[in-house]
């Protein structure tokens, strides 16, 4: 494939979902709830499908209801990703036709728009080879003549991605766009007993939910950009944080999350949030309890929380409240329930500033 092949399947490419989430699995609940379908035969039919045997041991039943209760949380995933597919595809269809469109009216082929306000833009020179090869040496470790046209297509296909999106940008403005399809969402005030740490104003029209693992690097990397879409958004965002500790990789996160939880019991979570952030791989017990010392945590009082198990019994409630959610990784960020793909190919901050413009021209509708 040639270098300009590359670059257009790069730019054409750009805007495609891979993962997102989704629910396509309908439950009926008693009589009032049920649909007026054929005399409520509807919600009859799925009780009994429901009630109905999928397996026997000797003359012990296991029905249907059982069984999809035991798979329930990779169901979950498997109907989270299948709605993402939807919006993810469905996001690309738009932006296919809105190229196409354009491209009609000026008298060219998709093709050939793309190479006019693309392709055509783009130029890399020998100046910006150098300088990313020197803001990149230490993780590279080969010389830059073995790696320079590796450089060079990653920046080609780098600008490309940019100029399509400014030329889909500009199409969506140009044109009035609605998505017609409803997106996932799940409802943490209906699954979680109790709220988590919170920021912002109580009544902002969306809420962010923020599942994270203190030993985790990309947990670190994604605070601080939470906090510029709060900084950004002011009062119509909230933000709320639950703990996830991946202990299967990471053995010291369960014990941080233990200290911050009875770090909230003081009114003094965010600042260890901070500090442990900011002292990042610091987790050991002792290093955490001088963090919490040094945030203003009256020790005895947070030794008692931590002796009493109250720490943990907080954090086994988010760890079983993410489960439910299909939460499998860290960070894993929900917007009104939405969940953010975090997809790498476009940046956090736009996929959670992205969602939460919808959500705020959904709210003011």
């Amino acid at each position: 494939m040639s270098l300009r092949r590359k670059a257009i399947w790069i730019a054409s490419a750009f805007f495609a979902s891979t993962f997102t989430f989704g629910s396509s699995f309908a439950a009926c609940g008693d009589d009032s709830s049920c649909p007026e379908k054929a005399e409520g035969k509807a919600c009859a039919e799925h009780r009994s499908s429901a009630e109905a045997s999928v397996a026997r041991i000797d003359e012990l039943e296991i029905t249907r209801a059982e069984l999809e209760k035991k798979a329930a949380a990779q169901l979950q995933q498997l109907d989270m990703q299948r709605k993402q597919l939807l919006e993810g595809t469905l996001a690309q269809l738009i932006d296919e036709r809105l190229v196409a469109m354009e491209a009609e009216s000026r008298g060219l082929t998709s093709e050939q728009l793309l190479e006019a306000e693309v392709l055509s833009k783009v130029e890399v020179d020998d100046s910006e080879i150098d300088a990313w090869y020197t803001a990149n040496q230490a993780r590279v470790r080969k010389p830059k003549e073995a790696v320079a046209d590796q450089i060079r297509q990653l920046l080609i296909g780098q600008k490309s991605q940019s100029f399509h999106q400014e030329l889909i940008a500009s199409l969506r403005a140009k044109h009035k766009v609605q998505t017609l399809l409803q997106p996932f969402r799940v409802s943490f005030a209906d699954l979680a007993a109790e709220a988590g740490p919170s920021k912002g104003e109580s009544e902002a029209p969306v809420e962010l939910v923020v599942f994270s693992d203190f030993q985790c690097p990309y947990c670190r990397n994604i605070a601080p950009v939470v906090d510029q879409v709060l900084e950004t958004y002011g009062d119509k965002v909230r933000l709320e944080f639950r703990q996830f500790p991946l202990t299967s990789i990471h053995p010291q996160a369960m014990q941080a999350a233990e200290v911050a939880s009875c770090a909230q019991d003081q009114g003094k979570f965010w600042p260890l949030h901070d500090s442990i952030f900011e002292n990042f791989g610091r987790l050991a017990i002792d290093q955490l309890l001088d963090q919490a010392q040094g945030v203003g945590l009256d020790a005895d009082a947070l030794s008692r929380c931590l002796d009493s198990g109250q720490g943990r019994k907080v954090v086994q409630a988010d760890l079983a409240l993410g489960r439910s959610v299909g939460v499998s990784s860290t960070p894993s960020i929900f917007v009104n329930g939405r969940p953010v793909p975090l997809s790498g190919r476009v940046s956090p901050l736009k996929q959670i500033s992205d969602l939460v413009d919808d959500e705020v021209g959904r709210s003011s509708r």
